[in-house]
């Protein structure tokens, strides 16, 4: 990621803590976001400064891909994974944050030279926040034995094992996206596997209040995935009702349209030019916008 700022600064890591200030006003759950801490205790999760919000990006012990527990080298030098950051400008006046962390390692295989890349985004005009899975080299047949617990979650001040919000069950192949309140549902939902590189999950919850478990019932009839590196847009439709799609670019034109009732709707990107669109989807009386990005 060119230009950002390397929070481990080319160092040997195991369970680092960093601070990120966060440069624009940003909502989620209610709370307002002014800093996010890491809690790699717990793998690639955010916490705000008061610790009531948690962004549960990968829910599983990492580390650097060169630690080495028996020579105890954290904070050495000769670091191979980067943990960074950087303030985006976009194209559409829009700004963003991004944290990366590239080339990180499973802490329980760090010497079998696993790897994974994933970043989050937070973007200022949307209140959204995106969670982008990058490379791995992981067989597949390992990924199935990794369970995560992806999403926003609300703790509550006074019980911190009250916890209210959005999470990511089911597969990565087949996510499921809902609304977990401890006291109301004390199971949670795994979520198996690593998603494909170029997968993104879009949150964007506001309140962690009950009228969240209605939406995201209403929301999961129509979920939109995208696949950067193939180009490729997936509408998961579960009702299997028509669904009528048009990409518009940002003049606000047309450039492709059409409609289908299938229950996984395959949209090919490979013959627009480069650039952000808006994917205008609509099933009923039910509109639903997002941007996606063509590269």
């Amino acid at each position: 990621m060119a230009n950002a700022i390397d929070l481990n600064q080319g160092l040997v890591w195991d369970n680092p803590n960093y601070s990120i200030h966060l440069p624009f006003e940003f909502t989620l759950l209610d709370k307002k976001i002014n800093s996010l801490t890491l809690n790699a205790n717990k793998g690639a999760v955010l916490n705000n400064h008061n610790l009531d919000i948690e962004i549960d990006l990968f829910t599983v012990d990492i580390c650097d891909g060169s630690l080495n527990s028996t020579t105890d080298n954290v904070n050495d030098d000769g670091g191979v994974s980067v943990i960074s950051y950087k303030v985006d400008d976009r194209v559409d006046g829009e700004h963003s944050l991004v944290i990366e962390w590239k080339k990180v390692a499973l802490n329980r295989d760090v010497d079998r030279g696993y790897y994974l890349n994933f970043q989050v985004w937070f973007y200022e005009k949307d209140q959204k926040i995106e969670f982008r899975f990058g490379p791995t080299n992981i067989p597949i047949d390992e990924m199935a034995m990794i369970q995560l617990i992806p999403g926003i979650l609300q703790t509550s001040a006074v019980n911190k094992q009250d916890k209210k919000g959005c999470l990511l069950g089911n597969t990565a192949n087949n996510p499921e996206l809902y609304y977990y309140h401890s006291d109301l549902h004390p199971g949670i939902k795994r979520f198996v596997g690593i998603p494909k590189p170029g997968t993104v999950y879009t949150f964007s919850p506001k309140s962690a209040d009950a009228s969240m478990e209605r939406n995201l019932a209403d929301a999961n009839q129509l979920i939109v995935r995208q696949n950067i590196s193939e180009n490729e847009i997936y509408i998961d439709n579960k009702s299997n009702k028509t669904v009528s799609y048009q990409i518009i670019d940002l003049q606000g034109k047309v450039v492709l349209k059409g409609e289908s009732s299938n229950a996984r709707i395959l949209i090919n990107l490979a013959q627009l030019n480069n650039g952000m669109y808006i994917l205008n989807s609509q099933q009923d009386s039910k509109t639903k916008n997002k941007r996606i990005l063509k590269l």
